[in-house]
């Protein structure tokens, strides 16, 4: 029932998709600033894994407009149908649409979270964690694609069990993110100050 009221009332997915991506940008730029308070972790390179949003947080940019583009375009997708009066039968493709675009939203909002508690504990004199570890960027994207993917498969079950479009469009998107940060994960060469300490440790 809530998911044909989705569909049928286009203004809704489109203020949620707004909402979410606007959190989106701002919880990363909190995330960003959380982990520079905290002296355990360390990354290499930009903490946001998405190379095109990598130099707008790590300057801490309130509003960039690669942000402001996919915002408006997210939203034009959305209420395309309302705009263009589309024919009846479209609702199993405007629901693919939707998952793609608000699936995986909500799938970052757990990761962001995740790591702003984390962080916030971190902080804290009172963390009871000691050590510090350095974290390079091949690993974080190994572990990301293994957490989008997961997620991706546990859409993809409960779109089994319900036939849900929009379970299907948000596990399409989210395997999507996995496969990009596998070939991120691939293509970043090892850090030499890492691989010679780890030798070293070893």
């Amino acid at each position: 029932m809530v998911e044909n009221y989705l569909i049928h009332h286009t203004w809704l997915p489109a203020l949620l998709w707004v909402v979410l991506y606007s959190s989106d940008y701002f919880l990363t730029l909190v995330g960003a600033k959380l982990i520079r308070r905290q002296s355990f972790f360390e990354y290499e390179g930009s903490y946001e894994l998405t190379p095109e949003y990598q130099d707008d947080i790590d300057k801490a940019r309130k509003l960039s407009p690669r942000f402001v583009v996919w915002l408006l375009f997210g939203v034009g997708v959305l209420l395309a149908p309302a705009i263009t009066g589309v024919p009846s039968g479209w609702e199993v493709l405007y629901g693919i649409f939707m998952g793609a675009l608000i699936g995986p939203e909500l799938v970052v909002h757990i990761r962001h979270i995740r790591n702003i508690t984390s962080f916030s504990q971190l902080a804290s004199p009172s963390a009871g964690v000691v050590g510090h570890l350095s974290i390079s960027k091949r690993y974080s994207y190994k572990c990301s694609c293994v957490e989008l993917g997961s997620f991706a498969g546990l859409l993809l079950v409960l779109c089994g069990f319900t036939m849900s479009p929009i379970l299907l469009g948000g596990a399409l998107a989210t395997t999507r993110h996995a496969l990009s940060h596998y070939k991120l994960a691939a293509s970043s060469k090892p850090n030499p100050d890492m691989v010679k300490q780890n030798d070293t440790n070893n």
